[in-house]
């Protein structure tokens, strides 16, 4: 039997309403339900914290990889004035664990060749555990004497004793756990671009820095003169990718650390 509103009486239907009588506002376009869990991947797609990283969490960890308490004390205190900063620095964190837990730079290269952090800001600790025995650090702010004295407090947190500046340059005793080695930092005042070449790498760079470096023209990207310094078996840490760079052929090898979130 067909029941519809041509059957007002019939006692299984109380109201069958007419089409007409809806009041539906057409007037917005419609939108559909919004993924928030898509959302938030795509989001931190964007800003790279979409890896997951072997952090050195338990104190078992930091006293098997890092040894050495100083070492520690760089490691638990690193920070970054980028956002959003807790995530930003866990990365930071998670980046130097994988570093130290799979060897990605030879001890010998960050012993014997300098370190360069472009964009660094006032960021001393990331480098240190890392193990970056010589330290120029690239930053146009660099001449600003509050950042300078930003710097020497910093290092005195990690080492607990004073420290001075002279000349632009910073040295302490620091133990990578081997025993007490001589750090040398240089502050170097520079705008860096492509095109400029970061003076004292002529003996060869073991290592380049490049965190969600920023400067006065935006994003730096990192030169060919400057690449071209880079030893055999030094990296290039770009965020969160290890650069290696084959010094006959000029070819990079690029790697992610971490694992991307499924």
């Amino acid at each position: 039997m067909r029941f519809g509103p041509e059957y007002p009486n019939n006692p299984n239907i109380k109201s069958i309403p007419n089409a007409n009588e809806f009041d539906v506002d057409d007037s917005e376009p419609f939108v559909p339900p919004i993924d928030e869990d898509k959302s938030r991947k795509d989001a931190l797609r964007l800003l790279g914290l979409d890896r997951n990283y072997r952090t050195l969490v338990p104190d078992q960890d930091k006293q098997e990889y890092l040894v050495a308490a100083e070492r520690i004390s760089a490691y638990e205190n690193i920070d970054t004035t980028t956002n959003p900063r807790q995530r930003k620095i866990d990365q930071k964190k998670g980046i130097v664990s994988e570093i130290v837990k799979e060897n990605l730079i030879s001890p010998e290269i960050l012993k014997g060749y300098i370190t360069v952090y472009l964009g660094s800001g006032t960021d001393v600790e990331y480098p240190l555990a890392i193990g970056a025995r010589h330290l120029k650090m690239v930053d146009y702010i660099l001449d600003d004497p509050k950042a300078q004295q930003e710097i020497l407090e910093r290092l005195e947190r990690i080492l607990g004793t004073k420290v001075s500046i002279e000349e632009n340059e910073i040295s302490f005793p620091f133990d990578f756990g081997e025993g007490a080695e001589t750090v040398r930092i240089e502050l170097d005042a520079l705008t860096y671009t492509p095109e400029i070449e970061v003076e004292g790498t002529q003996d060869g760079v073991g290592l380049i820095i490049c965190y969600a470096a920023q400067g006065p023209s935006g994003k730096i990207e990192i030169g060919d003169n400057l690449k071209s310094q880079v030893v055999q078996g030094g990296v290039i840490i770009k965020d969160s990718q290890v650069i290696r760079l084959n010094t006959e052929t000029g070819e990079e090898e690029i790697e992610d650390i971490g694992t991307r979130e499924s």
